[in-house]
């Protein structure tokens, strides 16, 4: 006899499996994916989270309350085990401006884009842009 679909979207740090999975371990790294769930007026987000896992249990993998993933739609969650955190960039020292200093000056990069990487912050990324003003970040 078939299990009845799960209808309501995955959610929370803690995912049940229906057996032992061998190399699930304590600090391991995972990506869950999927659809976002629960956008007003808005579908087809897809979402990927690197997330590691806090604690293994007999059938339980726990994520962790430090980082759980977003609500995700059940039809396309998916979790992918053989991850590695990764990122590409060039470190750049560009001079935007000598000279005398003015409140509320702007200045454009000239070269770009900034990298950003995942944070724990309302749009989840964080920019690796710094700026230093006579040494002083």
């Amino acid at each position: 006899m078939a299990e009845l679909p799960i209808t309501t979207p995955v959610q929370g740090t803690v995912l049940e499996l229906a057996g032992l999975v061998e190399g699930l371990e304590t600090g391991r790294l995972l990506v869950v994916s999927g659809e976002r769930a629960g956008l007003p007026c808005v579908a087809g987000v897809r979402v990927a989270e690197a997330v590691r896992i806090a604690e293994v249990r007999q059938g339980i993998t726990d994520l962790g309350q430090n980082n759980p993933p977003p609500s995700e739609s059940n039809h396309s969650f998916a979790v992918h085990g053989k991850a590695v955190r990764a990122t590409h960039g060039e470190a750049r020292t560009e001079v935007l401006h000598s000279g005398d200093p003015v409140p509320g000056q702007r200045f454009e990069l000239r070269s770009g884009p900034l990298i950003y990487v995942s944070a724990v912050t309302p749009n989840g990324v964080h920019s690796t842009l710094e700026v230093t003003v006579d040494s002083v970040r």
